[in-house]
C-alpha cells in the first residue's frame, strides 16, 4: 500500500483535496489566535518527550500518572449512576437502564454531560499537569473541548459503532486523554489505533467512516496496530486523526472518561458541552481560557 503523508503543508497544497485544505486553513486561523493571546513560555523536556511519542506513533501511555486516591471519588460517583440508572445519555449502541437491567442488550452506559451533572469530573479535568501536556502539544493554551465517560460491557452483542476502525474528524489536529477506571488489560477492551495513520494515509481513507478490522489490517499491518493495556492509574494520550477503535470487553467491563483538547470548538462550531457556571468562576484567571467552547450554565 502507498501511503501519503498528511501535514499542515501538504494539505494546504491540495494533496488531500478541498475539503482538507479548508479545514487546515481554519484550524490554522484558530491556532495563530491562540498562540498570540495565550502564548507558553516554559516548556519542560519530560512533558515534549510525551508529546514527540503522540506526534509520531499516535498514542504513550504514561504509566503511574495519577495518584490512585484522586481518581477514587470520581470510581465511585459514576459507579453509583450505572447502578442506578441515573444521568444517562442514551447513545446509538445503548438503550435506558440501570446497568443491571441493559448489560447484555446493551453495549455502554454513559453519563450525558458530565461536567453539569458530576460533581468529580471538573476537578480532574482542569488538573494543572493535565493543561500542560496539553499546552506543550499546541504551544499555547489549549481548550477542553469536549468529553465522554463510559462504562463498557461485556456482552454478546457485534461490534458497532466505535468499536470498529474510524478517524474522528471534529478537528484537523487534536488529541484525547482516556482515563481508565479500572485496570485494562487485553481481556477489557483497551483502546486501540493503528500507529502513525495520523500522518500515514491512503487513497480512499477518507471514503467511509466505519472500517473493519480485516480492512485495517491488511492496509497497515497487524504489526502496526497499538493496544494502550493500561491500569487504573495511567494516562493514555492518543490522537484521534488516526485510525482506532476501542475493543470489545471480553471479561471485564471498561470504565474509562475521555476528555478531548484542541484549539477551537468542535466541528467549527459551538458543539454544546455543558459546565457548571460556578465550576468557571471557581478557575483562576490563567485557566479560563480552557474553557473557552464550553457552554456554561
Amino acid at each position: 500500500m502507498e501511503f501519503k503523508e498528511l501535514t499542515y503543508q501538504t494539505a494546504i497544497r491540495g494533496d488531500f483535496g478541498d475539503y482538507k485544505r479548508e479545514q487546515f486553513q481554519r484550524w490554522k486561523e484558530y491556532l495563530d489566535n491562540r498562540v498570540s493571546n495565550y502564548p507558553i513560555e516554559d516548556f519542560h523536556s519530560e512533558i515534549n518527550k510525551i508529546v514527540d511519542i503522540v506526534k509520531k506513533d499516535s498514542y504513550i501511555v504514561v504509566k503511574d500518572f495519577f495518584d490512585k486516591s484522586d481518581l477514587m471519588d470520581l470510581k465511585n460517583e459514576f459507579d453509583y449512576l450505572c447502578k442506578n440508572g441515573l444521568k444517562q445519555n442514551v447513545l446509538p449502541g445503548s438503550i435506558a437502564g440501570k446497568e443491571d437491567d441493559i448489560r447484555d442488550k446493551s453495549m455502554w452506559y454513559s453519563v450525558a454531560q458530565p461536567f453539569k451533572e458530576m460533581d468529580n469530573v471538573f476537578k480532574i479535568a482542569f488538573r494543572d499537569d493535565l493543561i500542560s501536556i496539553a499546552a506543550h502539544y499546541f504551544k499555547c493554551l489549549p481548550a477542553c473541548t469536549g468529553l465522554n465517560i463510559r462504562k463498557s460491557f461485556v456482552n454478546d452483542l457485534e461490534d458497532e459503532h466505535t468499536q470498529l476502525y474510524h478517524q474522528d474528524d471534529n478537528s484537523p489536529d487534536f488529541f484525547k486523554m482516556f482515563i481508565y477506571l479500572n485496570d485494562i488489560d487485553m481481556d477489557s477492551g483497551p483502546f486501540s489505533i493503528v500507529k502513525g495513520s495520523h500522518r500515514n494515509k491512503f487513497d480512499g481513507c477518507y471514503s467511509k467512516y466505519r472500517w473493519g478490522t480485516e480492512e485495517i489490517n491488511s492496509i497497515y499491518g497487524e504489526d502496526g496496530i497499538g493496544y494502550a493495556t493500561a491500569n487504573f492509574g495511567d494516562l493514555v494520550i492518543a490522537t484521534p486523526n488516526a485510525f482506532h477503535r476501542g475493543l470489545k470487553p471480553l471479561k471485564n467491563d471498561r470504565m474509562m472518561l475521555t476528555l478531548d483538547w484542541g484549539i477551537h470548538p468542535v466541528y467549527f462550531k459551538q458543539w454544546g458541552t455543558k459546565m457548571k457556571k460556578l465550576d468557571y468562576d471557581s478557575l483562576e484567571d490563567w485557566k479560563k481560557p480552557v474553557a473557552d467552547y464550553l457552554v456554561r450554565e
